[in-house]
């Protein structure tokens, strides 16, 4: 999350107020001093951050200092500044009093203060909130941490929105207005999730009233979306898919694990999903090896604990970071000290065990959202770059009839718009049903509950314990098949085909891949090594005996199953290759440039001793 509090051009525009701010203001005129700046509790440093200052200025029957604000456009440059008078006046009798007038030849539309950002900046930004006046656009960012926009009355909101959507259209943006007509219909006209405050008129009120945590309640539960018809044809058009390259497809755990879906992991209770997701967790926050999968986007992760306490996940967090810190030395600890700080600033659980975790509820017969799921947004938009969100388990979060599609459905789209509004990948680790525990090789439809629940997943993740028949083609004793489980991707459409694979239960429960093989497949295995190591001594003795000479002529004179080799001449071949690359055999060049296959020095002093 961008943190940037010093306006953009900031150096110039200091260079500019030195210059033309005029000479009669008193040097002890001070912004902290100013009515607005009282009135509003704003301070000194924070606005002079902004780039504000005071400045004689006239207007109407008005001469004397004001506090100035600077307005940019969406390409950084000076666009004029709104002036904040001491009082408030009136031009005519008739005319409503006001204290707020930009400066003259300044530009209002699509103009604004960056709060929290540079301009220059835009696009690396995800979220921008935008509002409509100075202190609004303060308490805004104090208290959502977001980077806000601050425009010049209702009537900027939609121009900011359409010239940062156009050139920047990644941005989720939002708009903050004022709690009353001329507000609300700016939040509507402005084509965005807008929200507005529900105890007073604007949001530097609400701070007032309420403080920090009150702007934040009132943001989130005020949120709403834009009236939008469900087929507007202004969402449809393809023209900007046709103007530019698609974006590439994004990974969590590289090829497994995509960002931005809703996923599950489903398992028998007691399997290890638990722990497998506070392992992935772990390896989100450092970049570490998840399950020996590389992590391709590292972030932070939010996790709601809906089954198992502060305690419990106290003890299988310590075991997780003690298996990562020997993974990484095992000798010297010190090695993970930088992972752990990570892991400290990334990782966020919250202990939800007893609560009502529920994203949807039976209202009227009819399963409706919760508001749950804006709470769960709003603490994700707190952290900076929430790439994870885990509700452990999906059975907990689950308000409708768990084998009803429609409901089912319901489930889901709650997910996906915490999933849009965080642009985090959100992991719902769930269960699994009965005949899913009893066929160790279904695959998503193993997954407990109603179809449309999987359907409505992008990507599924199973584990199961090894079952006694399974051990015993793996030549594991039955007693010893509950340490092993499989972990296989039944539906995941933006992979490759991946055939899964087996994981070892650990001390404390840590999972870690295993090099499980059948045991008709080992045997194989053992078989085909004595067979290779055999034709590499024969070649080997053919060389010393013969001398040097061309892999070619080895294949060809030598090789064959009656030959003095015994073996085909691809077989030849394809061993001469594996041992050049193991060292077994060399590369010799000949006088001609050519090339023959010699056996090292090695070899042919251990021959002679």
């Amino acid at each position: 999350m961008v943190d940037e509090r010093k306006a953009p051009g900031s150096g110039q525009l200091t260079e500019g107020v030195k210059q033309n701010q005029s000479p009669e203001v008193s040097h002890e005129e001070r912004i902290s001093d100013h009515p607005y700046v009282i009135r509003k509790e704003l301070s000194e440093s924070q606005l002079s951050g902004l780039g504000c200052y005071i400045e004689n200025t006239s207007i109407g029957h008005y001469q004397g200092p004001a506090l100035f604000r600077p307005l940019f456009d969406s390409e950084g440059q000076p666009a004029g500044a709104e002036r904040i008078l001491p009082e408030k006046i009136a031009f005519r009798p008739d005319d409503k009093p006001n204290d707020k007038f930009v400066s003259k030849g300044s530009v209002v539309s699509g103009t604004f203060t960056p709060i929290g950002f540079t301009v220059s900046s835009l696009d690396s930004l995800e979220r921008l909130v935008i509002c409509n006046g100075l202190a609004e656009g303060c308490r805004l960012h104090e208290a959502l941490m977001l980077p806000v926009a601050c425009g010049v009355g209702d009537g900027s909101i939609k121009s900011i929105a359409t010239v940062i959507s156009e050139k920047h259209p990644h941005i989720r943006l939002v708009a903050a207005v004022d709690n009353d007509e001329s507000g609300i219909r700016a939040g509507k006209e402005s084509g965005l999730n807008y929200s507005h405050p529900q105890t007073a008129k604007d949001w530097s009120d609400v701070y007032q009233q309420s403080g920090s945590d009150g702007v934040l309640a009132e943001y989130q539960e005020g949120l709403i979306a834009p009236e939008r018809g469900p087929f507007d044809l202004s969402r449809a058009s393809v023209i900007d898919l046709l103007d530019s390259s698609p974006p590439p497809r994004e990974w969590l755990v590289r090829d497994r694990l995509p960002l931005w879906i809703v996923g599950i992991l489903a398992a028998a209770g007691g399997t290890g999903k638990s722990m497998a997701t506070l392992q992935l967790a772990v390896s989100v926050c450092t970049g570490l090896e998840w399950l020996e999968h590389a992590i391709e986007t590292q972030g932070s992760v939010l996790i709601l604990s809906a089954e198992d306490d502060r305690e419990e996940v106290h003890r299988r967090l310590a075991a997780v970071i003690s298996h990562y810190a020997e993974m990484v030395d095992p000798i010297d600890r010190a090695a993970f000290r930088p992972y752990l700080n990570l892991i400290k600033r990334r990782l966020f659980i919250f202990d939800r065990v007893g609560d009502d975790n529920r994203l949807t509820a039976k209202v009227d017969r009819e399963t409706r959202r919760t508001a749950l799921a804006q709470s769960i947004i709003g603490a994700a938009n707190q952290i900076s770059n929430c790439v994870l969100i885990v509700l452990d388990p999906l059975s907990r979060f689950d308000g409708g009839d768990p084998n009803d599609n429609s409901d089912g459905t319901r489930l889901i789209e709650a997910a996906e718009s915490i999933r849009r509004e965080t642009g985090a990948t959100v992991l719902l680790p769930h269960h699994v049903s009965k005949a899913g525990i009893r066929d160790s090789q279904s695959g998503q439809e193993a997954v407990r509950g109603a179809s449309g629940l999987v359907d409505g997943a992008r990507w599924v993740g199973l584990l199961s314990t090894m079952r006694a028949d399974d051990a015993e083609s793996y030549g594991i004793d039955p007693d010893d098949a509950g340490r092993y489980v499989r972990f296989r991707t039944p539906k995941n459409n933006y992979g490759p085909p991946w055939e899964g694979a087996w994981l070892e239960r650990r001390a404390g429960g840590i999972l870690s891949i295993s090099d499980l093989k059948p045991e008709k497949e080992e045997k194989r295995a053992r078989k085909s090594e004595v067979e290779y190591l055999e034709l590499v001594r024969r070649i080997s003795e053919l060389i010393e005996k013969k001398g040097p000479m061309a892999k070619r002529r080895i294949e060809d004179e030598y090789g064959g199953s009656t030959n003095i080799l015994k073996a085909g001449q691809k077989k030849v071949r394809n061993t001469i290759t594996r041992a050049i690359e193991e060292g077994l055999l060399v590369r010799m060049k000949r006088f001609d440039g050519q090339e023959n296959i010699g056996v090292p020095e090695f070899n042919q002093t251990e021959r002679a001793a």
